[in-house]
């Protein structure tokens, strides 16, 4: 048999809410930097309140690459090479293109092949095609 104790942890009305107000989950807002919060500053978000989840502390780290600066010849090479550590080091890779012929210039090179298990979600593709890349 099980116990269980339910505790509330909090109930209000949204109606109670003022219009300006924006609402928002976030874990990492308490980790923005200056030029973060300038950009948040100019939708007129200029302050935080900070809760406790319910769901224990948050085990998320940001570990952005750094910016790589590549000759027009490696390009894609290095984009290869990026998502491919990405992948071995157990996370997802996903990789935006400027525009559709990027995209195509990149697929018809011979880097492309070098990516066994990949999904393409192109603005071309049908409703149940860009369904079916995203759920994948």
């Amino acid at each position: 048999e099980v116990l269980r104790l339910r505790v509330s942890c909090g109930q209000f009305s949204y109606a109670n809410i003022g219009a300006p107000t924006i609402l928002g989950v976030s874990g990492t807002v308490s980790s923005l930097q200056k030029h973060q919060w300038s950009i948040m500053q100019q939708y007129g978000i200029d302050s935080f309140s900070l809760m406790h989840s319910v769901y224990g502390e948050s085990n998320f780290e940001y570990a952005a690459p750094p910016i790589t600066i590549s000759k027009e010849e490696d390009y894609f090479r290095d984009i290869v090479h990026q998502a491919k550590s990405v992948v071995e080091a157990g996370r997802a890779a996903i990789v935006f293109f400027r525009d559709s012929q990027h995209l195509q210039d990149f697929e018809s090179s011979s880097y492309a092949r070098e990516f066994h298990s990949q999904t393409t979600l192109k603005e071309s593709l049908g409703d149940q095609d860009k369904y079916h890349a995203i759920k994948r």
